[in-house]
């Protein structure tokens, strides 16, 4: 099934769906999509774990890390692949009903064009969801509780350390102030990964 076909067919759309962004973009399945500064502030303000860590720690970190763990050829990929949760918000795995995925999955495709960058091929995106599942592991034995730790055992070492240099880097009011250094650092990279990509 296509993504287009996926989302038509989610019980619960509704073409009104639409969000004001931080730029003041009407962002939704029928509407734009979130400029890049857009998604790097709403992505810094958005707590992982619906809150549920030891520490405030932002999808855009996150977003980050799993970059970090990809090949410079998708790297682009890491750092946008949840650039959706800008529209929809962080729902924890587990709580997402069938219309948000359909939503993102819309949403990601259409934001990867606005920026002109290419769809990911199927292998791809098994490559950039196990980075995102490996940057997981490491912020449940970093940033996490010891309730996620019983329910995610695994490890991942590198992500662990990633993890624990950016929550000293970039402390929470670096990400959620629209001007603070990872939120920079953020849009810096994207235009980085953005030239990786091209290139490949």
């Amino acid at each position: 099934m296509t993504i287009q076909a996926r989302f038509n067919g989610a019980s619960n759309y509704n073409a009104s769906l639409v969000i004001a962004s931080y730029t003041g973009r009407r962002v939704g399945p029928d509407y734009d999509s979130p400029s890049l500064q857009d998604i790097a502030v709403q992505l810094g303000r958005i707590c992982r774990y619906a809150g549920a860590g030891t520490k405030f720690w932002s999808v855009l970190l996150h977003s980050m890390v799993v970059a970090d763990l990809l090949p410079n050829n998708l790297k682009i990929y890491g750092l946008l692949h949840d650039s959706t949760e800008a529209v929809v918000g962080d729902i924890p795995r587990g709580f997402k009903p069938e219309v948000v995925s359909a939503v993102e999955d819309y949403m990601f495709d259409k934001i990867l064009l606005s920026f002109d960058v290419r769809l990911p091929k199927d292998y791809e995106h098994k490559i950039i969801k196990q980075a995102d599942n490996d940057a997981l592991y490491g912020e449940v034995w970093t940033v996490g509780t010891a309730a996620l730790q019983q329910y995610y055992p695994q490890r991942h070492k590198e992500a662990e350390t990633l993890v624990l240099k950016y929550a000293k880097e970039f402390p929470p009011e670096t990400t959620i102030h629209p001007d603070g250094i990872a939120v920079v650092e953020f849009v810096s990279r994207f235009r980085d990964y953005l030239d990786l990509n091209k290139e490949n």
